[in-house]
């Protein structure tokens, strides 16, 4: 059996198309009753007693106990089905399987569920009776200021308009209650009575819930969502003791030929695919790798801070944003205190969507393109390629272009390049990914590299061989390499292309 280990961020994966479904169909009960309320208003002569009587029974009958049942049996079913595959999946993760009878339902699943549509209807019914009470006082106060029938009529349909936000938030808040049961319900079938609490841990996370992340609870009462705030997204996963069991050593892989280079890239994919299996997803993985054990929400945002120091005040305020709330949970941070500062400056220029500047340490993006956080983490490839990594990123292009033949050609070739010169070369081994990130520059200055280019041309295995070319090129590598860790969908589709490229950019993102 697998340890515990305290997972990274993470929200409740209940379906928000259902729970929109659901929020939809019980506010249309607010609808139905407003149409019946303005016709009865704008019908009426003069408004007294006995007329707010029949609009307060109009909001019982449309909102009332029999209207909401309906919605509430069809749909919290759903969310607790949701919630014991979810924690199925969870279980399986540490090799265990509890069987569920072959009927949806068990004696016990329908009890709890019983208990969890009354909840959801007395929250109805007290909605009713606040409405129908707001209601009466919204109508009293228009005839006591001499208000008309349309200004009363006004007053009264934002009441019952106010009710479909409060539903809003029933439902999400009582779907993620009802699939945190359900989810614990399974783990204690399988024998584990104590859950750890999960949170996002982004900018929307309230104190409240960050200060929860990763505490073991053992209390049903105590599970997620938290009544101190509605619209939880907290949900719960199984905690087991940590396993004594010495893990095995990962295979070293040769992939450059340098021994700790190899074993370092090595281990980062071996751990990073551990942690992924038991997250089940890259982003989190990604979290716990390159810190090695989890951050709060509160040491997340105080590096995002010092980030920003680090890349000033500059820049497009999306990529200020991406640096400040995203950015800690991508990088470590002592790689980026080792790498140095940074500028970032927004352009207006049409010809390019990023550049870098070593020589003033100055990342420029253009206000004209979109994906500016890709372009951004783009060029910080190219900051960190000349601040700390040079060395193993030639190591690594070296080994990859020798396995596919040292095979020198335009740039151009390649149908989304053809618009570039006749003098841009690339090396062939990462084409299947962007041809782009085997782009060589082969010196500061632009007569450095043209000469140094006219020889390799002749022979392209002078990049290993020749110390005058081997100890002065750059690459595309790195900062083609750091785009995909941008977003999830990037990095499954880096590992997807390219595992080998996939662990050497991970290594670097951690740091020695």
């Amino acid at each position: 059996m697998k340890g515990d280990r305290i997972s990274q961020p993470a929200t409740s994966p209940i379906p928000k198309t259902l729970q929109a479904e659901f929020a939809r169909e019980l506010k249309k009960l607010s609808r139905s009753a407003k149409q019946r309320i303005e016709l009865m208003l704008k019908a009426a002569h003069r408004i007294d007693d006995s007329l707010i009587s029949e609009i307060q029974s109009v909001l019982e009958q449309e909102l009332g106990h029999e209207r909401a049942r309906r919605f509430i049996e069809r749909y919290l079913p759903i969310f607790w089905e949701r919630g014991a595959a979810f924690a199925g999946r969870m279980l399986k993760k540490y090799g265990i399987e509890v069987r569920i009878p072959s009927s949806m339902f068990s004696i016990l699943d329908q009890e709890t569920l019983d208990q969890l549509k009354n909840l959801q209807l007395d929250l109805v019914k007290s909605l009713t009776d606040e409405q129908k009470k707001k209601l009466a006082l919204k109508i009293r106060e228009g005839l006591l200021a001499g208000k008309s029938v349309r200004e009363i009529t006004k007053d009264a349909l934002e009441v019952v308009e106010e009710t479909k936000w409060k539903i809003e938030r029933i439902v999400r808040t009582e779907t993620a209650r009802t699939f945190n049961l359900a989810a614990a319900d399974r783990y204690e079938r399988a024998g584990i009575k104590r859950w750890r609490w999960l949170t996002a841990l982004d900018e929307r996370v309230c104190p409240v819930c960050s200060s929860r992340h990763g505490r073991i609870i053992s209390d049903k009462t105590q599970l997620p969502p938290h009544g101190s705030h509605p619209n939880c997204r907290c949900t719960i996963v199984p905690y087991l003791p940590k396993s004594r069991e010495k893990k095995p050593e990962p295979e070293i892989v040769e992939i450059t030929g340098d021994k700790e280079l190899d074993e370092r890239i090595s281990r980062a994919l071996s751990d990073y695919e551990n942690l992924l299996r038991e997250e089940g997803s890259f982003s989190r993985a990604l979290n716990r790798f390159i810190h090695r054990e989890p951050i709060s929400v509160s040491e997340a945002e105080k590096r995002g801070k010092e980030y920003i120091r680090f890349f000033g005040k500059g820049g497009p305020e999306d990529v200020r944003s991406y640096i400040q709330n995203v950015l800690p949970y991508r990088i470590n941070s002592k790689v980026v205190e080792r790498a140095g500062k940074v500028k970032i400056r927004t352009t207006a220029g049409r010809t390019y969507k990023g550049r870098y500047y070593h020589s003033r340490r100055e990342i420029q993006i253009s206000k004209h393109y979109g994906e500016k956080e890709r372009t951004f983490m783009h060029e910080y490839g190219h900051h960190l390629d000349h601040t700390l990594y040079l060395e193993e990123t030639r190591k690594f292009f070296i080994a990859r272009v020798k396995k596919h033949g040292y095979r020198l050609e335009m740039l151009r070739k390649h149908e989304q390049y053809s618009h570039l010169g006749f003098d841009i070369f690339h090396f062939d081994g990462f084409d299947h990914i962007d041809p782009y990130a085997g782009r060589i520059y082969l010196g500061t200055y632009v007569d450095e590299h043209y000469k140094r280019l006219r020889k390799l041309v002749d022979n392209p295995k002078l990049i290993e061989i020749d110390p005058d070319i081997r100890n002065n090129f750059h690459t595309e590598l790195l900062s083609v390499g750091m785009e995909y860790f941008t977003k999830e969908e990037l990095m499954k589709e880096l590992w997807e292309k390219d595992r080998e490229l996939f662990g050497f950019i991970l290594s670097l993102l951690r740091g020695k």
